[in-house]
């Protein structure tokens, strides 16, 4: 959005008293407390920048993957830390340098730390652009085990402190072997990292005046402030205050009495561009060297509230802020509000919205530069005069410009963001003429890492707790985890499971206390957002919904996401069904990669379950030696106990097998009604008509079964017709296989001694016999000739079945 530029106006009483007073709060030299006791204070700062040279390749740059250190071809690492978010009046007492160690490689190399005296970017040097480096600093062994490695640096952290060196970084070389370090880019949870241990005099209880310092190009000095070097974007993000009636004012935090604040540091000021501020120079249009008016930004101290900074932000994404709290010792306020603003199309403002593309075809969702809205901080939660890391998930984040820098606002206040004219969403301003009464409004500049290469997506889905089978109705626990192996680079992911209808998601308490349906968890860290979606999608069947879990979200190197959902179990199940197999597959993708599915797979009981609910013994098949009208009219028998507390009719049909060409099967008919009552036995005779089976014979397959399946209904009335099991399903059942299963085949019958029995037998007195009859191939012998389908081409008028010639089953 653009904005017209305004010159503001204000009177000049009003101007000069305001001033005077708010000299007379941040004068360093007001005698009532000139020489406070301190106080200590330690904080860990994210690396703002990282990268390695090499001088094997002087002209390429690696600002994007592991930290190198070594003498082989002069492998040299650099990173840098903002101390912006250090108090003007802090003084170091200590600084330690923290490095994660891959573990890669494993011989001891002495690694010397040294100030870089020049300005560099991650994105650009090379080992032929480097800037001067003055070595002589701590030196530590690394040896062959992986973890932390620290090195002492408050000399140099305290000169850049008190402004006596510039803060360019430092430089990390090996005196042998090559050794790699985890980047901001290759897991930012394991990203260099300096902690600071310094004092500052006791605060004073005079009021704490806070204002943002993001550019505003309506501002007093009548100037351009410029958003984003180089693009010619002016600032419009509402920061300084004091403007004309009608305008959008920054938001000013009173402060008379402390409440919360971002981080552990808030720096004074009444105005954002023009009068006494605590940090020296104005927030915004003040050199911080010269002191001159000019298009600058970003100048106020104490940004510390933003943990998290080197994670990215995607396209229609959600992400996981970790955002720092304090509490003063006297506060009382329960609870404040928590806002975010992110301009993803970097125009200046942060009052944009956008739809993304719809998923799983679902309505559009929106994408805000407002990511965080009215988030409420339970203060009660945070001890008095101490802090507390909250973990924030935003809304779908715009960001149209992934890769780039981008103005970001943090604020936290004891009451709700303002809206733009007309109920328009807010946009960062504050309220006006009047001010937030409590809180601090921190801007921030975000600097994606650079990009790198992805790895590889690692899929596992488990059930938990289940019993076996699972009760009706019952619960089961799944797991998702998704993790992220190798790589350079965070990964862009989603995660997919439908659950099969009727099973539904029920509500569970989170290990943070949280009422949730889908619990997600990063044990490893490196994984964002910690929030998952439910939804709901059309099932197999046009009246059925099933429920749809998804996670879009981050994974650094080597991080992994767990979901952890309970899942209610009744299943739909047959007739006189006992139990029913669940099966349930995830699926994961990188962002538009190919899919990758996990499965779990458990057993559940169905409704009026017991192991002995439903008897169904069938007896064995017997056969008449005849001819072939033997197999056109086959008995069946079995016993049938009804065992359920209410009387059933059952019919009982017969359904030839596959394999059976479709021309031979006729639709099925019931072929024996009986009635049960409750623990009622009866016998059950069925007629299976078969010759339609064997009309073409040669197409059956060799381990053809001609008995088919034998299946029962509940009949429904009187009348002798099944219901449809397409639509009735819980109305069907199945009979157990009879013991015998016959086989249409034909041996022949002359002796032979290679039989199972293993006898000897002769073909004519003294003669021994050779013949080959028996078929089995396992006996590694001659074998004698099957006939497969005798019944297509026979010799003579006759032909009786066997399985084979000495053993099994003979017609």
């Amino acid at each position: 959005m653009l904005h017209p530029t305004f010159r503001l106006r204000s009177t000049a009483v009003t101007l000069v008293v305001a001033i005077c007073i708010l000299f007379g709060l941040l004068t360093p030299g007001n005698a009532a407390h000139a020489a406070p006791p301190a106080q200590s204070v330690t904080v860990e700062l994210p690396a703002t920048q990282d990268a390695r040279i090499q001088g094997g390749s002087p002209d390429n740059g690696f600002g994007n993957g592991f930290i190198w250190v070594g003498t082989p071809e002069g492998h040299l690492g650099l990173v840098q830390f903002d101390l912006s978010v250090l108090p003007v009046d802090a003084t170091i007492s200590g600084a330690e340098l923290r490095l994660n160690f891959t573990g890669v490689y494993t011989l001891t190399a002495q690694v010397e730390v040294g100030r870089i005296d020049g300005s560099w970017d991650e994105a650009t040097i090379t080992w032929n652009t480097r800037p001067p480096v003055t070595f002589g600093g701590p030196i530590q062994p690394v040896g062959d085990s992986a973890g932390e490695i620290s090195w002492n640096v408050t000399p140099t952290v305290a000169q850049w402190q008190s402004g006596a060196v510039p803060n360019y970084g430092f430089a990390l070389r090996g005196d042998g072997a090559l050794k790699s370090f985890y980047s901001r880019e290759t897991g930012a949870s394991l990203a260099p990292k300096l902690v600071i241990t310094y004092e500052t005099p006791e605060p004073d209880n005079l009021p704490r005046p806070d204002l943002g310092d993001a550019p505003d190009s309506t501002n007093h000095h009548g100037i351009n402030n410029t958003a984003y070097p180089g693009t010619g974007v002016l600032g419009q993000f509402p920061t300084v205050w004091d403007v004309p009636a009608g305008q959008p004012a920054g938001p000013r935090h009173a402060n008379q009495s402390g409440e919360g604040i971002l981080g552990q540091v808030l720096s004074r000021e009444g105005e954002a561009d023009l009068g006494p501020d605590q940090d020296g120079p104005n927030n915004i249009l003040r050199n911080a060297v010269t002191g001159a008016v000019g298009d600058v930004a970003d100048n106020d101290r104490g940004d510390d509230g933003w943990r998290n900074r080197n994670i990215k932000f995607v396209d229609c994404r959600k992400q996981t802020l970790t955002i720092r709290i304090s509490k003063a010792p006297g506060a009382t306020l329960k609870k404040m509000y928590l806002n975010v603003w992110f301009d993803g199309n970097r125009d200046g403002d942060w009052a944009d919205i956008a739809p993304c593309q719809p998923q799983d075809g679902g309505p559009a969702q929106a994408a805000y530069e407002w990511i965080v809205q009215d988030h409420i901080v339970d203060m009660t939660a945070i001890p008095a005069g101490g802090f507390l890391d909250f973990q924030i998930n935003t809304d779908r984040v715009l960001n149209h410009t992934e890769g780039k820098p981008h103005w970001m606002r943090f604020m936290l206040s004891e009451a709700r963001a303002v809206q733009g004219p007309g109920g328009a969403f807010p946009d960062g301003r504050g309220p006006h003429p009047g001010s937030y009464a409590f809180g601090e409004t921190e801007d921030v500049l975000q600097r994606p890492p650079l990009a790198g290469e992805e790895g590889t997506l690692v899929l596992e889905k488990r059930v938990l707790n289940a019993a076996d089978p699972v009760d009706y109705p019952g619960t089961v626990t799944y797991q998702i985890r998704l993790r992220h192996e190798g790589g350079s680079e965070p990964l862009q992911a989603q995660i997919r499971d439908e659950l099969p209808y009727p099973l539904h998601l029920l509500p569970r308490l989170a290990s943070n206390g949280a009422i949730v349906y889908v619990e997600v968890t990063s044990a490893s860290g490196g994984a964002a957002p910690l929030q998952a979606d439910l939804s709901y999608v059309n099932g197999n069947a046009a009246w059925r919904l099933n429920q749809l879990v998804s996670w879009q979200g981050t994974l650094e190197p080597d991080s992994e996401v767990v979901l952890s959902f309970d899942v209610h179990v009744h299943p739909l199940c047959g007739a006189l069904q006992q139990t029913e197999t669940v099966h349930n597959v995830a699926q994961a993708r990188p962002r538009d990669g190919a899919p990758i599915t996990a499965e779990a797979t458990f057993v559940a009981k169905c409704p009026g379950y017991d192991a002995n609910n439903i008897d169904v013994s069938p007896e064995p098949v017997s056969l008449d030696p005849g001819d072939l009208s033997d197999w056109t009219q086959l008995s069946w028998h079995a016993q049938v106990r009804n065992k359920h507390a209410v009387p059933v009719t059952l019919g009982f049909y017969h359904e030839p097998p596959a394999g059976v060409t479709a021309s031979a099967v006729s639709q099925p008919a019931v072929l024996a009604r009986v009635t049960l009552e409750p623990d009622e036995q009866k016998l059950v005779n069925l007629d299976l008509r078969m010759e339609s089976e064997f009309s073409d014979e040669v197409t059956l397959a060799d381990d053809y079964s001609p008995m088919g399946a034998i299946k029962f209904c509940i009949l429904p009335g009187e009348g002798d017709a099944c219901p449809d099991a397409g639509i009735y399903p819980h109305l069907v059942g199945e009979a157990p296989q009879p013991p015998f299963t016959p086989r249409p085949s034909d041996l022949g019958d002359a002796p032979d001694s290679t039989n199972h029995a293993g006898v000897a037998m002769a073909a004519y007195a003294g003669v021994a016999a050779r013949y080959p009859t028996v078929f089995d191939p396992n006996t590694g012998l001659p074998q004698g000739p099957r006939h497969r389908s005798p019944g297509y081409l026979h010799l003579g008028p006759l032909v009786s079945r066997e399985a084979e010639a000495d053993i099994g089953p003979d017609q």
